[in-house]
């Protein structure tokens, strides 16, 4: 049986018991929307995605190289951003201005189970990026210490073929969390041991606390500052185990959220701070019933998930996934893991406006109020919700279309929302 046929036949499987079946097939690794379905997704926002690619008939455990997509182009076209010949790149994460990624390369010495040499890297996020060595390590996450600029990257001395096997607590084998100062998106000196425990989801915004998941599923707690050495304030098992986890970009504790495939793969949990069940996600539709690597975007609502006809198998396909409602969006179709989004602000959004003078570009004066309602310089109302100067003009938006000049004559658009 060839590839095609197999994977056509398991999802005919998967999708016909009691349902009559619809016969659709699409090129492996095939883009399957368009900008603007992604950004009515997003709410009216754009994004960039990141995934490992893999090769070959096998699939999986076989990628060579990152690809991404960039949601805001007129026509969607993956490009490579990393080639390596005898390593597979994982776990890439996007910086919070969508412009850098970190990841992880693993050269395998034999099957499940057998982590191989792990080195974690960071690059420009564009097409034949050049990479540089960060540390000997796995699972790099973003993060920058509260109350200052300083921004570090988060790794683990695992990769995702250790977590599975990690009991509570997560500290066999001299297992640990580093971090190391990034100074211009560049590595600063050599990393330090954050603590001697296996922490694989990164660190919460306001650095308090620290998810895990793999036999053993759970929380820690420690001083939001510390950069080394720290012992945990608190630490609290949970009761299921899991991989893949992922941690939310809220900042304030009470919104946190921990997210993590269970161990079944047919569904993934998304846990408040106290381990709270928040979420439980059932796969229902278009023959795949697996899911693998979820991970939060740089969005609190969204998130993306690898989805699957057979557990762990491939071809894996890339969803999107709103975590507030639950609704998925399948972007490509099968041969791509370890996906991981950048939102965009959203294109159509509109500022509430501040007390106090509010400028234009030219320097002119404008009272703002905060029932929406600004003035021009003549003392006019203007109801509206925000004033954007643009190059010698000055442009409002506000309730009815008009035209009209500015203090120097030059013109004024006002748009009616």
């Amino acid at each position: 049986m060839t590839r095609g046929t197999e994977r056509l036949v398991n999802r005919l499987i998967a999708a016909s018991i009691f349902s009559v079946c619809v016969f659709q097939t699409f090129s492996d690794g095939a883009i399957i929307v368009t900008s603007n379905t992604v950004r009515e997704f997003l709410d009216g926002r754009t994004g960039k995605l990141i995934y490992t690619k893999f090769e070959g008939d096998d699939g999986f455990k076989n990628g060579r190289s990152l690809w991404y997509i960039d949601f805001s182009a007129a026509t969607l076209v993956e490009k490579q951003v990393i080639y390596t010949s005898n390593t597979e790149p994982r776990n890439p994460i996007i910086s919070s201005d969508g412009e850098w990624v970190v990841y992880n390369t693993l050269t395998q010495g034999g099957g499940r189970g057998d982590n191989g040499e792990c080195k974690s890297y960071v690059c420009r996020l564009q097409e034949n990026a050049t990479a540089t060595f960060i540390a000997n390590g796995a699972q790099p996450h973003w993060w920058v210490k509260p109350g200052t600029t300083e921004e570090y990257v988060i790794y683990t001395s695992g990769d995702l073929e250790q977590d599975w096997q990690m009991r509570w607590p997560p500290n066999e084998g001299g297992t640990s969390t580093s971090m190391i100062r990034l100074v211009n998106k560049q590595p600063s000196g050599s990393g330090s041991v954050l603590c001697y425990y296996y922490l694989n989801a990164g660190r919460t915004k306001n650095g308090e606390y620290m998810f895990t998941s793999g036999r053993a599923t759970g929380i820690f707690r420690f001083n939001a500052t510390v950069t080394q050495n720290a012992t945990p304030l608190s630490m609290q098992e949970w009761d299921n185990a899991g991989c893949n986890p992922s941690t939310s970009p809220h900042q304030e504790t009470a919104d946190l959220r921990f997210m993590q495939n269970c161990e079944t793969h047919d569904h993934f949990a998304i846990r408040s701070v106290d381990g709270t069940i928040t979420m439980d996600h059932y796969k229902t539709d278009d023959g795949n019933k697996y899911w693998d690597t979820p991970e939060w975007s740089t969005h609190t609502d969204y998130a993306t998930v690898v989805g699957s006809a057979v557990e762990i198998s491939p071809p894996f396909d890339v969803y999107l996934f709103n975590t507030v409602t639950g609704a998925e969006l399948r972007v490509i179709d099968g041969n791509c893991y370890w996906p991981h989004l950048w939102v965009g602000p959203d294109v159509n959004a509109v500022e509430q406006p501040r007390s106090g003078r509010v400028r234009d570009v030219n320097g002119i004066g404008m009272r703002g109020a905060q029932a929406a309602v600004y003035y021009d310089i003549t003392g006019r109302e203007i109801a509206g919700k925000r004033i954007r100067g643009a190059a010698n003009a000055l442009y409002m938006v506000g309730a009815g279309n008009a035209t009209g000049s500015n203090i120097n004559g030059r013109a004024v658009h006002m748009k009616g929302e």
